[in-house]
């Protein structure tokens, strides 16, 4: 049963994934490599970034030297091809993680319940909410594969405490600097370490020094994207008036209010959490949680999720972040929640008296519940809209290709492309044409050889 939840789940995710296209940030990333795969090229205009737009020289350098628009036709399946095997290692990490919580930290042995508590753990993420940057190469290379690397340090971290193998050690080194190259997932696993190593330490009950050595690799790495000229000239361009650090702490955690009221206000993710406190109860009857008290644990996730947003809202001087952005809150807190509920259950399991069959019962009518709730008033997911209007979400992607198909097939240098509107269905992002030779069309035409590229709307 575990086994065909997950295909139930992962298979319209897959379909959404696979008929994805490439939107403005690729055919600019196209542009910058001149429209050829060469390593030196990617080395020579990562460099180029950094001294002139981003810190980020890890993603920077794989966004550039393995853009599928290098490798692939715009229009090909190869391009999607690319996007699943990204996002399937992204579930990977996601699907590794919840095992190292459930397992590691919360002591569930048995196979098929462990399975459902990782499923219960993931779910809600995975189903919530669109993404639709994420669908994309150039943020969902870069903050998918972040993500990634952040909840595969995280997972080593913990499996360091509970079991100090060098392997362990070495992990969580590799993804923890890796992941620190990206300021925002940093300061999240900065937190987590810190307390680990000061409230429980490790080798349980050994404060060694040499383990602050992974911390500070942590921050020397995130100071090669703090320094970099980069950031401050891309901050001078991006906004006209710079909030300040003061300012933009309040933005932060007045993004991270709104933005945890919207996902706890979404009733499949709110069932979906309620399922796992009713798993903790479950297992808490027969493993003792050894998990720090709940509230101090939610209080620790808060703390380094607000972390997480500070450096983004001190960028974009607001409070109103992007999708991408909301995609990093999003799989920081639900996976801080469901985490924290599934503890709660266990220790309530631990001192309440009730039977299994009652537990079941009521697990199964959530179920059946966040099914139908999901189907019938979650549209704006994309599972949703795989498993209910498909021919919706090809659509879209037909209306897309259909404008770099009149681009690749005009024979004009200067092309106007007549379109009606493109249909949404809130899963993709626009190809990114506009109306005047702003700075979207410019990468389009090079990538289509032309010298300019626009586009007029038809009512």
């Amino acid at each position: 049963m575990p086994i065909i939840a997950f295909i139930a789940l992962l298979l319209p995710l897959a379909f959404i994934v696979l008929f994805s296209f490439p939107t403005y940030d690729d055919f600019d990333l196209y542009y910058y490599m001149s429209g050829q795969w060469s390593l030196g090229m990617g080395i020579k205009r990562t460099i180029w970034m950094y001294r002139t737009w981003s810190g980020d020289w890890l993603a920077t350098f794989f966004q550039m030297v393995l853009n599928p628009l290098l490798f692939f036709g715009y229009n090909s399946l190869g391009y999607g091809i690319v996007m699943l095997l990204l996002d399937g290692l992204f579930l990977g990490t996601l699907i590794f993680f919840a095992c190292t919580l459930m397992n590691v930290v919360c002591g569930v042995e048995d196979s098929t319940m462990l399975k459902w508590c990782v499923f219960a753990l993931i779910a809600p993420f995975l189903t919530g909410f669109a993404y639709y940057e994420i669908y994309s190469w150039f943020d969902g290379f870069c903050y998918g594969m972040y993500m990634g690397f952040f909840l595969m340090a995280v997972a080593f971290i913990i499996r360091y405490y509970y079991h100090a193998t060098r392997y362990n050690l070495v992990m969580m080194i590799i993804f923890g600097c890796f992941n620190c190259v990206n300021l925002p997932t940093c300061v999240p696993i900065g937190l987590i370490y810190l307390y680990i190593w000061w409230n429980e330490p490790m080798d349980r009950g050994k404060r060694y020094f040499r383990h602050l050595i992974p911390l500070m690799l942590y921050v020397m790495t995130a100071l090669t994207n703090v320094i970099a000229p980069g950031n401050y000239g891309r901050q001078d361009v991006a906004t006209e008036v710079t909030a300040g650090v003061g300012k933009s702490i309040i933005y932060a955690a007045y993004f991270c209010l709104r933005r945890a009221l919207t996902v706890l206000c979404n009733w499949p993710v709110l069932i979906g959490l309620m399922v796992l406190f009713m798993l903790g109860m479950i297992v808490g009857k027969k493993v003792t949680s050894e998990v720090m008290h709940p509230i101090r644990l939610l209080i620790l996730m808060m703390v380094g999720i607000w972390g997480a947003i500070v450096p983004v809202a001190i960028g974009y001087s607001s409070w109103v972040m992007p999708n991408r952005i909301c995609f990093i809150f999003d799989c920081l807190f639900m996976m801080s929640v469901g985490f924290v509920l599934f503890v709660t259950g266990q220790f309530a399991g631990e001192r309440w008296s009730f039977t299994d069959r009652t537990v079941y019962k009521v697990i199964f009518a959530l179920v059946i519940t966040a099914g139908f709730v999901t189907l019938l008033y979650s549209r704006n997911s994309p599972w949703t809209m795989a498993v209910t209007s498909p021919e919706a979400v090809l659509q879209e992607r037909e209306a897309n290709l259909e404008i770099l198909d009149d681009i690749y097939g005009s024979i004009e240098e200067e092309v106007t492309v007549t379109s009606a509107p493109v249909p949404t269905t809130g899963v993709y992002s626009y190809v990114g044409l506009t109306e005047d030779s702003s700075w979207p069309n410019g990468p389009i035409a090079y990538y289509f050889s032309k010298k300019d590229v626009r586009i007029q709307w038809t009512d």
